[in-house]
């Protein structure tokens, strides 16, 4: 994506686009009604930034200019409860860790709600309590539980591929499977 780097600092409450050797090309931020900016993806004309505390995804062009923003808050299909991650699949569908609603949805890549991918019952074996990670690759979402230390794939077709326990922080790889932790 034009090569620039892309970083967002929920702290101050920014969206940093900078070049190659770390100088500021352009920044959005509260200013810009960003709140909370967490999860990040790209796409081939525009950024798409997870604003946790707003509960929305806003729609960045590859300039800094706001495009539109998708998402209330709520529980209701394309509304979320604290989103925190985002991905982008190969085929430009939008994947959204909605983490207090337990659940991953699916969007197109002009934010239209498709479908959710997961939506468990909150039970003490079967929720996913806090998914933090996310990450897509060739039709698999793989999710990091924050509180349960596990790593759990799910087929987007929506049925679980099962549990391993991991030791310490969860962890995902860069390409969407598996790795080994850090």
């Amino acid at each position: 994506v034009e090569r620039r780097l892309y970083v967002t600092d929920s702290t101050s409450g920014r969206l940093l686009c900078t070049d190659l050797s770390g100088k500021t090309v352009w920044s959005l931020g509260p200013k810009d009604g960003f709140l909370r900016p967490t999860g990040l993806a790209a796409g081939p004309d525009r950024l798409y930034v997870v604003d946790t505390q707003l509960h929305r995804i806003v729609m960045v062009g590859l300039t800094g200019t706001i495009l539109g923003a998708f998402g209330t808050h709520g529980a209701q299909p394309g509304q979320f409860n604290f989103p925190t991650n985002i991905s982008r699949g190969k085929d430009g569908r939008l994947y959204v860790t909605d983490t207090l609603n337990f659940r991953v949805q699916i969007f197109d890549q002009d934010g239209h709600f498709l479908r959710a991918a997961l939506q468990v019952e909150v039970t003490r074996e079967a929720a996913l309590s806090q998914p933090v990670a996310e990450a897509v690759a060739q039709q698999l979402a793989a999710l990091g539980e924050g509180a349960g230390h596990q790593q759990r794939v799910l087929w987007l077709d929506g049925l679980w591929g099962g549990a391993v326990s991991r030791v310490g922080y969860p962890w995902i790889s860069a390409g969407g499977a598996p790795g080994t932790p850090a």
